[in-house]
C-alpha cells in the first residue's frame, strides 16, 4: 500500500499510522513508536498518528514521552480534542513536567520536537553538584607488618626517646649510676698504676 501510494504523504501517513495501530494491538510497543515516527515524518499534522504514538509510549511505560507527543500533536492540529481528551488522562505531575521542559529547554516549541531524538537521548536533566564527606577511617582496615600495632606503641616511643628527626641525637647523658661506677673504675686503675710505679722503684 506504501508503494502503491508512493509520492503521496498523506496516504503513506496513513499506512504507517494504521501499521502502528496494529503493533499497538499485537502489544509490540517498540515497533509501533518505531513505525509512527515514520507517519510523523511523512505527514505531521496528521493526527491519528499522535494519538497511537502515545499509546505504544504508554505501553512501554514512557508517560513523559506519550504525553510530549499529544503536546506536539494539539501543536500540528490546533489542539484537537481527541488529542486534548487523551492529554488529560496522564497523570497530571507529569503533563506538568513536560511543559517545565519544553519552557526551560525548547522555548516552549513543542511543535518542531524531534519525537525519535527525544527518546533517544532522553529528556535532559539539571546537573546537582553533590558534595559527598568522604569517610577516611574505613572499616575492616588491617595494619601491615610494616605498621606498629597499638600495643606496641608505648615500647616503640621509648625506643625512640631521644631520637630528633629520625637520627640519634648527638650527645647522650650518662646516669648518675653509671657515672659513679666510671669514677670507681678510674680511681682504682689510678691507685694500681701508684703500686706498679713503687715496685718499679724498689727494683732499681
Amino acid at each position: 500500500a506504501i508503494k502503491a501510494g508512493e509520492g503521496n504523504v498523506e496516504n503513506e501517513a496513513k499506512c504507517y499510522s494504521n501499521i502502528t495501530h496494529c503493533y499497538n494491538k499485537k502489544k509490540d510497543f517498540n515497533k509501533a513508536v518505531e513505525v509512527s515516527f515514520k507517519a510523523i515524518e511523512a505527514k505531521p499534522d496528521f493526527w491519528r498518528v499522535y494519538l497511537r504514538c502515545a499509546t505504544a509510549f504508554d505501553g512501554l511505560n514512557e508517560p513523559n514521552m506519550a504525553a510530549m507527543a499529544l503536546m506536539k500533536g494539539q501543536a500540528w492540529t490546533d489542539n484537537n480534542m481527541d488529542l486534548n481528551d487523551e492529554l488529560m488522562k496522564i497523570n497530571e505531575l507529569i503533563r506538568a513536567e513536560v511543559c517545565k521542559y519544553l519552557e526551560k529547554y525548547l522555548n516552549k516549541n513543542v511543535k518542531d520536537v524531534n519525537l525519535k531524538k527525544l527518546r533517544e537521548e532522553g529528556f535532559k536533566k539539571d546537573k546537582e553538584e553533590k558534595i559527598e564527606k568522604v569517610d577516611l577511617s574505613l572499616p575492616g582496615l588491617v595494619a601491615s607488618r610494616n605498621e606498629p600495632s597499638s600495643g606496641s606503641s608505648s615500647s616503640s616511643s621509648e625506643e625512640f626517646a631521644g631520637i630528633d628527626g629520625g637520627k640519634p641525637s648527638a650527645t647522650k647523658k650518662k646516669s648518675p649510676k653509671k657515672k659513679q661506677m666510671f669514677r670507681q673504675q678510674s680511681n682504682s686503675s689510678k691507685t694500681s698504676n701508684k703500686k706498679f710505679n713503687d715496685n718499679e722503684k724498689e727494683f732499681t
